[in-house]
């Protein structure tokens, strides 16, 4: 029977691929989809359903039925597809119980039936990263007990303010009581801190009264009672004094007003409200320096018998975020009340502390009572919630008010506003916080308690090893219990069911908690059980049988020896009938060769005349008396013809000169930054390496018959010699040439540019000298040339010598001015 040769590869490639399906599809029916295996954030978190849930985007799937080799935790998504094959999983709800839910109370008998939150206690059960939503209400209760304190500067600028407080205290008493019947009132004043630069230690320098009294930081001057005339007496009895710099300390006795609740006598069940009085900036954290004071502010009353503040010598200034956070925490409004010029300044401060609120004053104070009043009012029409919650537990809170913000605006008392708490989980801890609206004390805690273990999991129900074994589950054989859709398995046993018992006799050591882990091989791509060709038996692979003929064998069943997938001849028979199947190869009978073992052992007709030592001019192989060139870009009978090799030294140059001299003219691509310079260098080194191998030997080390090569570079010449016989694009071995010295290269000797130069300066020198040697000898010559002329002329002139033809006598002239004058006549 004939088989053209593409069938007969067709056939052999079938063969193998019938091998390798057959046993993976065994090997997928029973195991489980180790050819899917999914890869996310969940899969790695499928050791145990309590670290899977801490992961809110996954779920653990308890259906006992699971196929085995997938990973139990996943995304939610898939699971609730059919491809997943789970029928159930572990993904806890949310669960919000309400622990204390009065309801609202727009009016009340007594300060204890106030509620202005509801509800006041819940207790929450959520998973880590699950965002909750907590509904809740919020009104301002009618007739809420009010406690107001009066702190006001006392320095010299205040003096006419002091006065009109005086005659209006009991109009700004009766005014409040307007709104609720249950009002207390009190009093405190501040200068500034009793140390240089802030005052004067002379004497009368402070204040411009003939009797000014010390300054002083802050003093208690009446606490919170319902008594309005002792306020008006307590105001006027208060004594002005001063500083010499414009800002205050009035953060110093604001800060003792907050936390001093005995002293001051603030309630708790009445809203705190603070009117703060000024006509000037103030001090904050870090002015401390001038006055030689760092110690921060400790928050802690340092009131003394006397009310005084005497710790303002040894602490600095608040700074305003410790004001807002101390306002938050003791539930405090403030009301700025100051003059026009600084309204500004202190409007920008109420948006920094919570819960208080800015208005602008007269110079003397006079319309107190309608600014207070209408502050007042401002405040308890705006209702806004905020919450103490960490960093661990981050929230948000929205409303149904204009802007979904946590704040409404222009709120009847009495009327309830609807919000909503946000929040969720980072950690697997509890968290306690409250949520309360601004400056009331009314709150509403919340417990959250996180999901951190599985409510399917029942290891932690079982006391001892007497009751596992009394619940001890069919679906584990017998041999342990279910949990979570797995199997915890008594001491003896192990395996996804409990089915395999532990062997002493074995060699082989096993993962229990992962009886699959023995039967894949490592390192390799895809991670079959048992390479596909076999089943994992309680760690240990049996490997199958697909048919006859054909061996499987290995640790992880990865021999396969295929006695029927040899090349076959043009009548089919395997091995041409001479010789052996063995393992996919041919075993040929001498003097029988070849794949199909259809060769003599002859070579004679592959070597060339010109290299009769080499088979196929090296370039190729004789498997049947004729050459197959295997090297690329030769052919020919002898595989001795090569049209498109061009010059090997050309070839090799730009990689050897970049190997050995760092030259990177071989490097063409841009790069803007040194990071992609050197990747690009990596990818020109690596395109280098499977060009050749590069060495540096010296000449009388380096093989006889290796070619060489010689180039100039940069005027230095360098030598290198490469293997001849290799393909024209097979790697080769390259030597370059090492002088006598250890160099790669020869150069010519640098110029001496130095002798140069005095080389040149010394040739102008000498130009110049000759030139004036020459101009000087030049001359000389003209002068005596000259000069011989003239004695020549004067040789032919002849005079006597007792006379000079050029000669004239002097002549001498006399006159006498009064000779013949008319006057001497």
């Amino acid at each position: 029977m004939f088989w053209p040769k593409g069938i007969l590869g067709l056939y052999l490639s079938l063969s193998h691929l019938y091998l390798s399906v057959f046993s993976v599809s065994d090997h997928f029916r029973t195991y489980g989809s180790f050819l899917n295996k999914r890869n996310n954030s969940c899969t790695a978190l499928d050791k145990s359903c309590d670290e899977c849930i801490q992961n809110i985007d996954c779920v653990w799937c308890v259906d006992p039925e699971f196929p085995l080799g997938n990973s139990r935790c996943d995304l939610k998504e898939w699971f609730s597809s059919n491809k997943s094959r789970c029928g159930l999983v572990e993904d806890p709800s949310t669960i919000i119980t309400i622990l204390e839910d009065r309801p609202l109370t727009p009016h009340a008998s007594s300060d204890d039936d106030f509620v202005q939150i509801r509800p006041q206690r819940i207790k929450i059960r959520a998973r880590v990263g699950k965002e909750v939503t907590v509904k809740f209400q919020v009104a301002h209760a009618k007739q809420y007990p009010v406690d107001l304190y009066y702190l006001m500067d006392l320095s010299n600028s205040m003096s006419d303010d002091r006065d009109n407080i005086v005659k209006l205290g009991r109009d700004l008493a009766s005014s409040i009581q307007e709104i609720t019947r249950d009002f207390r009132i009190g009093f405190g004043s501040f200068v500034d801190k009793e140390v240089m630069p802030y005052i004067s230690l002379v004497k009368g320098k402070n204040c411009q009264q003939k009797k000014c009294p010390l300054p002083y930081s802050f003093q208690h001057q009446m606490s919170l009672g319902p008594d309005a005339r002792l306020f008006q007496r307590k105001v006027k009895e208060a004594p002005l004094s001063g500083n010499i710099d414009n800002p205050e300390g009035g953060f110093d006795g604001l800060v003792q007003v907050i936390v001093c609740s005995k002293q001051v006598g603030w309630r708790d069940k009445a809203r705190r409200v603070i009117i703060f009085t000024t006509d000037q900036t103030f001090h904050i954290a870090g002015d401390g320096k001038l006055g030689g004071i760092v110690v921060p502010n400790d928050g802690q009353c340092h009131l003394n018998a006397t009310g005084f503040y005497d710790y303002a010598k040894h602490q600095d200034y608040p700074s305003i975020a410790f004001i807002n956070e101390l306002a938050k925490n003791y539930s405090v409004s403030m009301i700025w009340a100051v003059t026009a010029d600084k309204f500004q300044l202190y409007d920008m401060l109420s948006t920094m502390v919570e819960g208080s609120t800015a208005g602008q004053i007269s110079t003397d104070s006079s319309n107190i009572v309608k600014l207070v009043r209408a502050q007042y009012e401002k405040i308890t029409t705006s209702i806004k919630a905020i919450t103490n919650s960490s960093t661990s537990c981050p929230s948000r809170i929205t409303s149904e008010c204009e802007g979904n913000g946590p704040k409404c605006e222009n709120v009847q008392l009495g009327m309830a506003k609807n919000f909503e708490l946000h929040f969720r989980l980072t950690e697997c801890q509890s968290e306690t916080f409250a949520v309360s609206p601004v400056s009331l004390n009314d709150k509403m805690i919340v417990e959250v308690e996180p999901f951190c273990e599985c409510p399917c999991d029942t290891s932690e129900g079982v006391a001892n090893e007497e009751e596992a074994t009394l619940e001890q589950s069919q679906d584990c054989n017998y041999h342990g219990r279910l949990s979570c859709g797995e199997c915890l398995c008594s001491n003896d046993f192990f395996g996804p069911k409990c089915e395999c018992s532990k062997n002493p006799n074995t060699n082989l050591t096993i993962n229990m908690d992962d009886i699959f882990a023995t039967c894949i091989k490592p390192n390799i791509s895809f991670p079959f059980l048992c390479s596909g060709r076999g089943s994992c038996d309680c760690g240990v692979c049996k490997c199958d049988s697909p048919k006859e003929g054909v061996i499987i064998s290995g640790l992880f069943c990865d021999n396969v020896c295929d006695n029927t997938a040899c090349e076959r001849d043009e009548s089919n028979q395997t091995c041409s009938g001479q010789g052996k199947c063995v393992c996919g190869e041919c075993v040929c009978n001498p003097p029988w060769t070849g794949p199909k073992c259809n060769c003599f052992q002859n070579k004679d007709p592959c070597r060339s005349s010109e290299s009769p030592h080499l088979i196929c001019s090296g370039h190729g192989i004789c498997p049947c008396d004729s050459c197959i060139c295997t090297d690329d870009g030769w052919s020919g009978p002898l595989c001795n013809e090569c049209e498109v090799c061009g010059s090997i030294c050309e070839n090799l140059r730009l990689c050897v000169e970049f190997l050995a001299f760092q030259d990177e003219k071989m490097v063409s691509e841009p790069y803007e930054t040194e990071e992609e310079r050197l990747g690009i260098i990596a990818n020109a080194t690596e395109r280098c390496q499977t060009l050749l191998t590069y060495s540096e030997e010296f000449p009388e080390d380096i093989p006889k018959n290796y070619e060489n090569c010689t180039f100039l570079r940069n005027n230095c010449r360098y030598i290198f010699s490469y293997e001849p016989i290799a393909g024209i694009f097979d790697t080769r071995q390259v030597y370059l040439h090492l002088t006598d010295d250890g160099l790669k290269e020869v150069c010519p000797p640098p110029a001496d540019y130095l002798g140069l130069i005095f080389g040149l300066i010394g040739a102008i020198v000498f130009v110049g000298l000759i030139t004036v040697l020459l101009w000087k000898a030049f001359t000389t010559i003209h002068d005596r040339r000259e000069f011989a002329k003239f004695e020549a002329e004067r040789m032919n002139i002849k005079f006597p010598s007792h006379s000079n033809p050029i000669f004239k006598q002097a002549t001498t002239t006399i006159q006498n001015p009064i000779f013949n004058h008319p006057d001497y006549l």
